[in-house]
């Protein structure tokens, strides 16, 4: 499917979430609107992280016959796709605390450091250098999930 859509990373993303998803199910042994948070949670991160990736390598992606987003919209409309899935994140890692799986301290963490991802990610998004913007939303998305997958397992309630 990767060499024939520009939706590759999408569908991507939907796979590499199961995995964790499953292994959360198995582990309280049932799926729950939980791993049902976590499986999005995932996804919206999966999908940012590999766009990111997709913008810093573009010219690797260029060489090849691969349909990506950014030859169909171009850099600027991905960059605010890529934003728009931050913003999506970081709703979905707020609801745990919402819905009480977790405590403060992994609202606090969590949000500070998505709410500096996505002001990376809005940040001169039409006037910067693609490489340059997507090298520093590739290392923040490093950099929050794993403060979510730290904070999560200091800081949850059930």
């Amino acid at each position: 499917m990767k060499r024939l859509s520009h939706n590759s990373i999408i569908i991507g993303s939907i796979s590499g979430s199961i995995p964790p998803t499953v292994g959360y199910c198995s582990v309280i042994n049932k799926i729950d609107e939980i791993s049902c948070i976590l499986f999005l949670i995932f996804i919206f991160w999966q999908i940012s992280h590999s766009y990111s990736i997709l913008i810093f390598r573009y010219k690797d992606y260029e060489k090849t016959i691969i349909p990506t987003l950014v030859k169909k919209i171009g850099f600027i409309k991905t960059k605010k796709y890529i934003s728009n899935c931050i913003f999506i994140y970081i709703i979905l890692t707020s609801i745990l605390k919402i819905i009480g799986y977790t405590g403060y301290i992994y609202l606090i963490i969590t949000t500070i450091i998505n709410i500096f991802w996505l002001k990376t990610s809005l940040k001169k998004i039409t006037k910067t250098k693609e490489k340059e913007w997507a090298k520093k939303n590739f290392i923040l998305s490093i950099i929050s999930i794993m403060l979510f997958n730290f904070m999560i397992s200091i800081d949850f309630k059930k």
